[in-house]
């Protein structure tokens, strides 16, 4: 027994890579304008090839953006970290790769985070080492000083005072 054509399940003529019938549902198949009657799915349609890679390139474009999204820098792109120079090459090295697309913007935020901590902890040693030389130059510098205090108070001690010598003496009508 013969179903009518309106009562047959609708499938797609196509054929799979691996020789086996095309199994997309019947409410998913478009019908060919040329050939009433005939039902293909998106895949298989003949007159669809134009939106079918235009489809392929979105569908590229979309998984490029997912696996960009986890992309980051390694030591080849970024190089050593050990001086203010090389965090301002980092920085200059991250900002092109985000405004290029090859870094996301919250890896680059966290990377620029840890630049800014490195210079923040360049620039405390930095200033520990300063200080630590002022504080040697204050120490030597009183030093100095106390040895010029006891030098000019041996020197007195030995020449006498001022006001006890003779030839200090106030001169005038001192009764």
């Amino acid at each position: 027994m013969t179903l009518p054509a309106e009562e047959m399940p609708r499938r797609c003529p196509g054929i799979k890579r691996d020789g086996s019938a095309c199994p997309v549902p019947s409410e998913l198949l478009i019908e060919e304008e040329d050939a009433p009657g005939t039902w293909w799915c998106f895949n298989h349609h003949p007159d669809y090839e134009d939106a079918r890679e235009v489809a392929r390139m979105k569908g590229g474009t979309r998984t490029a953006l997912r696996n960009r999204r986890h992309r980051f820098l390694d030591k080849t792109d970024l190089g050593a970290l050990k001086t203010p120079e090389d965090a301002q090459r980092w920085s200059a090295v991250i900002a092109e790769s985000v405004a290029t697309g090859v870094l996301n913007g919250s890896a680059a935020r966290s990377a620029l985070a840890a630049v800014e901590l490195f210079v923040r902890s360049l620039e405390v040693v930095d200033h520990e080492a300063r200080l630590a030389q002022l504080e040697q130059r204050a120490s030597e510098d009183e030093s100095l000083r106390q040895r010029e205090a006891a030098l000019r108070a041996a020197e007195r001690r030995r020449t006498g005072a001022d006001y006890l010598r003779r030839d200090t003496a106030p001169t005038g009508n001192g009764t």
